[in-house]
This record gives C-alpha cells, structure tokens and sequence, in this order.
C-alpha cells in the first residue's frame, strides 16, 4: 500500500475529504439547531482552518518523504507552502 502512496493521491484524498466534512458532515452536525444560529458556518471555519494546517505541513512531508517528486514538481509545493503558510500567518496575528 505504501509503494502506491504519492503525493498527488495525498493531496487528491485530502481535498476529497475536505469536500466531505464541508458539503456532508457540517449539515449533519448542524441538525437540531434552530434556524438562527450560526453553527454550520463557525464549524465550516474550524473544518477550514484544519485543513489549511493540514496542506501546511503536506507541503513540508512531501518535500521531504517524495524529494524525487519534488524535484520534477516543485512549484506545487512551492505555491501551496506559500499560500497556506500565508494564511496561517494571517491567522495567527
């Protein structure tokens, strides 16, 4: 199993289960409240800002774990360091 583990499949799966918790789980965590309040949109902030950390620190393990797939795709871990390690940064000031 581990010989079949690639970035890209990393990435794919974590963008497929970011999709899941968003569009499936925040409506059946939110079940039960009333209309008003605000639980469905304060979760989906929580469900995002995990996966920024997420694709944060995926962007440092594929570095290191795939360096072979890094050297040939370099700007996608470039770009995604970047933007998520800005979004943190925004975050935490």
């Amino acid at each position: 199993m581990l010989n079949s583990l690639t970035p890209s499949k990393l990435y794919g799966w974590s963008i497929v289960s970011f999709f899941a918790i968003t569009f499936i789980g925040i409506p059946v965590i939110s079940m039960g409240h009333s209309g008003g309040e605000q639980v469905p949109l304060v979760t989906f902030y929580y469900v995002a800002v995990a996966f920024i950390w997420i694709f944060f620190f995926l962007s440092i393990a594929t570095t290191i774990f795939f360096f072979a797939w890094f050297k040939k795709y370099w700007y996608i871990n470039t770009v995604l360091f970047a933007v998520t390690g800005f979004a943190l940064l925004q975050l935490l000031l």
